[in-house]
């Protein structure tokens, strides 16, 4: 009788190592994945945050009165009225950068865990000598610092305010 000869059974070593390095690969792949998803949720975060900045502000000039806006066109010294909430002014002027605060994250207790700034720059120029009519260009230009990259970004909105008499 000949020695009975036994299936092989389990893997060998190099088989191991090879789903080992497999498994691995898939892991790397997974975490940069998730890290690079991350990474974008927080830039659309802080994207659309200083564009919800940037409309609220183009909102409450557009609701100034006509005259109100002529006359911070004729001297930029005079505050456009803004409001941060139902009771507190926040006056920002034209042709210059304002820079807000916005709190993002915060913690149990209330505090502040994570901020950023927002820099608006509210611009009207007055359209009758080029139109012949009462109308306004509003333009906001914001600004931010990326989270990703650290680089700033900007961007502007636009809007026309026409004159439209009161009564």
């Amino acid at each position: 009788m000949s020695p009975r000869r036994h299936p092989k059974t389990g893997f060998s070593l190099i088989e191991v190592i090879i789903a080992l390095a497999i498994l691995a690969m898939l892991a790397m792949a997974f975490t940069a994945s998730s890290l690079y998803t991350r990474r974008s949720a927080e830039t659309n975060v802080y994207e659309s945050t200083a564009l919800t900045v940037a409309s609220g502000y183009l909102e409450q000039i557009k609701s100034v009165e006509y005259e109100s806006l002529v006359a911070s066109v004729l001297d930029p010294n005079l505050p456009l009225r803004t409001m941060v909430n139902q009771g507190t002014e926040d006056p920002i002027y034209l042709n210059r950068f304002t820079a807000k605060t916005i709190v993002l994250n915060e913690d149990v207790a209330g505090n502040p865990v994570q901020r950023m700034t927002v820099e608006v720059m509210p611009e009207i120029f007055d359209m009758a000598p080029a139109t012949g009519e009462r109308i306004l260009n509003i333009r906001i230009t914001y600004r931010w610092n990326s989270v990703d990259t650290g680089r700033q970004q900007v961007r502007t909105l636009r809007t026309a305010r026409s004159y439209v008499p009161t009564f």
